[in-house]
């Protein structure tokens, strides 16, 4: 390979290399195409390549790698080898950088899938591009499980979807889409158009970032003939990318029909996606410019319906019926497409797994753009899992007069392509009747409220409720209000219940529930509960909770609900009862569920394990019948907003449980607000 190759990494040295013609050595630089002339022409001085420059600006050598030879490879693009865990650094965001441990890393790197995709070849994106917020690719079918160890953590960052015991749904039947003749008149008025788009893979060839020019052909050519056999609506057009007239490539661009060569920030770039642009790769649509197909981007199809105006159900039944049309033009070459029960539709990024559906409609909202509280919209979309995005400009930047926001699902995984329909139906016309709402003069503190989370979390010692009450508060933007932790904080601040309670307490006083009261008086007025809250530890008794309804009257408020965590007491003794600690690690172990290796013995350091002397059967059992006595009134009480709980599964499925039950009563109050 010549002066190329005594420059690759494998063999740089610590001096300067001598070349009649530097530049053209340069040009010849693995992924001078991408990163550009001005980057690498930096390392070129006085006729010279500087190795030592080399090593520094060559972006996709600074945290570690070599360019090793990959039967991949292309003139173009040269993937890199990680023989040691890459250099990450604060730069690196992405949930692989996070995830790939020193471990992991080992225990992956020297396993290929079928199509002969490696550990390498998946993290490679994401650790030449630090800013990308997924930073790993699969490269066929296969990846997905050959690399799980490092796919399925990253998957429950991205989806919080649990790849290990959770399956994907699949239904494509628009007939089962509830939109109503009120919610169509709505839509008529504020929708000006309708998207639906999903990515599709052929079985037996590997994706974009991990093809052969073969495997690009293979799919074009299983395309190509598709689109030829496409009749009636589906009738249309096929565009070679590579070789666009100046007349069809304007066409395509004003109808933002055409895909252009990812930059060198994109995921793709860095996966080696891009390889030998703009071969094979090409746009579909047909007559009517309602159906667009893209072939060979990011993945083997990309299939999109649209049109003009609200008409979802419309947009929708086309979108499946090419859904179909696809998956047909497959079976007909003796193929499928790629799907697993556990991720669904499966392709390039993690990102899209699942439905891929993404299902979006571009509405016009003067009444929301006028808000200065840019996030109100954004808040009403999140109740239906729901993304509101307003335009922005070439920079970036938004545009204060355009009053359009696209407004588009959130979730991929764990739901069915109909619920998600359904989700933008029932989001958006939430949306667009607050925006009937406020142009009828409804004050946004009102839609807040009916946004804000008011809730009592109640369970037994030992059932979790304050871990799970953390992490509530942190995913809806709740106060977390436990009573002991407001009392030491009112202390500590001085103010006047605290004062109060600090006399009492010096006293040896037991705090009066008037005090209690008043320091949550306190607490629900602050900022931090404009949201809502969880009170924690309070009320414990029905006394309390009819001074709490009566604070909450006061302020023309009330609980919305009460999470109640069930366990049964036997299981809560044993969790108690077997719980053995190593302090100086904060490691712990139960004898029934999670015992060490050796009895009363750290696992990690042999030393001794401790038992808290309030963890007996005796203490916890009196615990439990006080806690019962009180709370079946407190209960009783409220009992038409008990939202009752499984507290004996796992941490992340109670979580779960919560995050749904709550999901839910947000949406019941909220359209019971708005259509009052």
């Amino acid at each position: 390979m010549g002066a190329v190759a005594s420059i690759n990494h494998a063999h740089i040295v610590e001096k300067e290399e001598k070349h009649e013609d530097v530049h053209k050595v340069v040009s010849k630089l693995p992924q001078y195409g991408i990163v550009g002339h001005e980057q690498y022409n930096q390392i070129v001085s006085n006729g010279s390549v500087s190795m030592k420059k080399l090593r520094e600006l060559d972006p996709y050598l600074k945290y570690g790698g070599q360019y090793d030879g990959d039967e991949k490879d292309t003139e173009d693009f040269k993937y890199l080898t990680f023989k040691e865990l890459p250099m990450f650094g604060p730069e690196h965001k992405s949930f692989m950088s996070k995830i790939l441990t020193e471990q992991m890393f080992e225990n992956l790197k020297s396993k290929k899938s079928s199509k002969g995709y490696t550990l390498s070849n998946a993290i490679m994106t994401g650790v030449v591009t630090p800013s990308l917020q997924i930073g790993a690719t699969a490269g066929d079918e296969d990846s997905w499980e050959v690399f799980k160890e490092l796919f399925y953590p990253i998957i429950q960052a991205l989806h919080g979807y649990d790849a290990t015991s959770q399956s994907q749904p699949i239904d494509l039947d628009s007939k089962k889409i509830v939109f109503s003749e009120k919610q169509k008149i709505l839509f008529e008025k504020f929708v000006l158009s309708t998207r639906i788009r999903a990515v599709r893979n052929i079985s037996g060839f590997a994706l974009p970032a991990g093809s052969t020019a073969e495997d690009r052909l293979n799919v074009e050519s299983i395309l190509k003939k598709a689109f030829a056999g496409f009749s009636g609506d589906f009738a249309g057009t096929y565009y070679d990318l590579g070789s666009l007239t100046e007349e069809q490539t304007t066409f395509l661009r004003k109808r933002g029909f055409l895909f252009s060569a990812p930059t060198a920030r994109n995921l793709l770039t860095g996966a080696g996606a891009v390889r030998s642009w703009p071969n094979n790769r090409g746009i579909f649509h047909n007559d009517t410019q309602t159906a667009l197909v893209w072939v060979n981007e990011s993945d083997h199809c990309r299939i999109i319906s649209m049109e003009l105006g609200g008409d979802v159900v419309s947009v929708f039944d086309r979108f499946c019926r090419l859904s179909q049309a696809v998956t047909a033009a497959a079976e007909a070459d003796n193929r499928k497409i790629m799907w697993s029960d556990k991720l669904g539709f499966l392709g390039t990024c993690p990102s899209n797994l699942g439905t891929g559906l993404r299902a979006s409609v571009m509405t016009v909202l003067p009444e929301f753009k006028k808000q200065p509280d840019t996030e109100l919209l954004s808040s009403v979309c999140s109740v239906f899992d729901l993304l509101a995005k307003p335009p922005v400009n070439a920079t970036g930047v938004e545009s204060l007069e355009d009053q359009r926001y696209d407004i588009s699902n959130r979730e991929r995984l764990g739901v069915s392509e109909v619920q998600l329909v359904q989700k933008l139906v029932d989001g958006v016309s939430a949306v667009l009747r607050i925006e009937q709402k406020l142009a009828e003069g409804m004050e946004v503190a009102a839609v807040k409220d009916l946004l804000a989370v008011r809730t009592i979390f109640v369970g037994p010692p030992g059932c979790g409720k304050g871990t799970q009450a953390v992490k509530i508060r942190q995913e809806f933007n709740l106060a977390h209000l436990s009573t002991g932790d407001m009392l030491r904080a009112a202390v500590k601040a001085g103010t006047q219940m605290g004062q109060k309670a600090h006399e009492v307490m010096q006293k040896g006083e037991l705090v009066s529930d008037d005090i209690v009261v008043g320091i949550i008086a306190e607490a629900i007025t602050s900022p931090s509960c404009a949201n809502g809250f969880i009170l924690d530890g309070f009320p414990r008794n029905v006394s309390q909770a009819n001074m709490l309804d009566e604070l909450l009257q006061q302020k023309k408020q009330s609980i919305d609900c009460v999470i109640n965590l069930a366990v049964d007491d036997e299981l809560l003794i044993k969790r108690i009862t077997g719980r053995l600690t190593h302090p100086p690690s904060g490691r712990s172990y139960n004898i029934y569920f999670n015992p060490p290796k050796v009895e009363n013995t750290d696992d990690v350091t042999g030393e001794p394990l401790i038992k808290r002397a309030d963890d007996n059967e005796e203490t916890l059992r009196q615990r439990l019948d006080t806690f019962h006595g009180q709370t079946a009134g407190v209960l009783q009480h409220y009992s038409a907003k008990v939202i009752n709980i499984k507290g004996d599964g796992s941490m992340e499925n109670i979580t779960t449980d919560i995050r749904m039950a709550l999901k839910e009563l947000k949406k019941q109050k909220l359209n019971a607000g708005i259509d009052a």
